[in-house]
């Protein structure tokens, strides 16, 4: 009797061990990181060995209050939105936009007010490349405060230790209502 239940302890041990868990897989097994839409873009420069195209996609974020945003009042005359995503392996590979603007019967205009704060390392022909952008232009705001979905594009210019080049992308992400203002006043 005794060796039955040490074997069901040791079979009941062997399922529960065996379990996988959730989510996008991380150093750990798993991802502290949240996913609900992407960032995604190209830049495009010249580089040592001529055209170069980078592509990249941000997916995850770390916290809802860097997703949100805000309507002025129910008919959505005025709206702020900041977004924030990052690379799930590097804390310094990132996209941030704020951006600020009015709409017309539920139907946002391009932005008033745009920021974006764009990092990206990566090897490039076997050479460690630092991009940096910050003026965007930014078109097609699609922003559905029922869902909270937000799709826009933007184009900008960005900044390398090999030059300067162009940085093109798509923006379908997930946001959260919030109840005040989301972008910080410039002091």
């Amino acid at each position: 009797m005794k060796s039955l239940y040490l074997l069901l302890v040791t079979l009941v041990i062997s399922v529960v061990s065996c379990r996988t868990k959730d989510g996008a897989p991380g150093p750990a097994g798993e991802s502290s990181l949240m996913q609900q839409g992407f960032i995604s873009g190209t830049i495009t420069y010249t580089g040592n060995n001529g055209n170069v195209s980078v592509p990249f996609n941000y997916q995850y974020f770390e916290s809802l209050s860097d997703n949100k945003f805000f309507y002025y009042d129910l008919q959505g005359e005025y709206y702020e939105i900041l977004v924030k995503r990052r690379d799930q392996k590097d804390d310094y590979n990132d996209i941030h936009f704020e951006l600020s603007g009015y709409s017309n019967a539920g139907v946002e205009s391009d932005p008033t007010g745009q920021t974006m704060y764009f990092n990206l390392i990566t090897l490039v022909n076997n050479e460690l490349v630092v991009f940096n952008g910050y003026s965007p232009t930014i078109t097609n705001v699609n922003l559905d405060p029922a869902t909270g979905r937000l799709t826009f594009d933007y184009t900008g210019t960005v900044n390398s230790n090999n030059g300067s080049g162009t940085v093109t992308g798509k923006v379908d992400v997930i946001l959260n209502r919030s109840p005040k203002n989301v972008i910080e006043p410039q002091e």
